[in-house]
């Protein structure tokens, strides 16, 4: 980030980074933590290709991500924020999600990383039930094991996520974070979190405030 600023429609008041400088190692756990409102979320989105900065660049080693077309970067990416919801589809398709052949013993390791199982006994159709639109009829929690199985079958290149652990208790978080990162080792993951177990597994972490980085190391 080269002294990158966003704001929100026009003027100061709506701006939320003002000349953010910062630096995410490759092959690295970096972590954004940092007070509510202090620009954790649109410094993913940024990072994702969803918003453009209004000032300043941002570089992957030496190429602007404003010249790289959006599918080709998201390809390479696995992301999930806050909102993310699932497709209108089966818990099957929704964890295998693009994948040209199916591997199932990947498929395997993905449900037991997220402990995904008893979810999946529990449901009439098991794998292949229907999650109906957005994920309706399952907890926010049970949505965010889904995404994550999908980040563990999918093993990209870059990770973005943001609080993709809140809803599920501090027991299964730990146990789904642990795994995670040992299965994503060597791969760039980027994480908003205040939760303390997420932070502990940072190689790298940049401190937020006010839109700026106010700390890190």
């Amino acid at each position: 980030f080269e002294d990158v600023g966003f704001a929100y429609g026009n003027g100061s008041r709506s701006k939320v980074l003002d000349g953010m400088r910062a630096d995410i190692p490759f092959g690295k756990r970096t972590a954004i933590t940092g007070e509510s409102g202090a620009g954790k979320s649109t410094f993913l989105r940024l990072l994702v290709n969803h918003y453009a900065p209004t000032a300043g660049r941002i570089r992957l080693e030496e190429v602007d991500l404003s010249t790289l077309r959006e599918e080709v970067w998201q390809q390479k990416c696995g992301i999930v924020l806050d909102d993310s919801r699932l497709f209108s589809d089966s818990v099957f398709r929704n964890i295998t999600l693009g994948a040209a052949q199916i591997e199932a013993d990947r498929l395997a390791q993905a449900v037991q990383l997220t402990h995904l199982q008893p979810l999946i006994d529990g449901l009439p159709m098991g794998l292949h039930t229907p999650v109906g639109n957005g994920g309706a009829g399952l907890s926010k929690g049970e949505i965010q094991q889904i995404l994550l199985a999908r980040l563990a079958y999918a093993r990209p290149d870059y990770v973005f996520l943001d609080e993709a652990t809140t809803a599920l208790d501090p027991f299964r978080e730990m146990m789904i974070w642990d795994g995670l990162c040992d299965h994503l080792s060597g791969k760039t993951m980027v994480f908003a979190t205040r939760q303390p177990n997420a932070l502990k597994t940072a190689d790298h972490i940049l401190v937020l405030r006010d839109g700026v980085v106010v700390e890190q190391g």
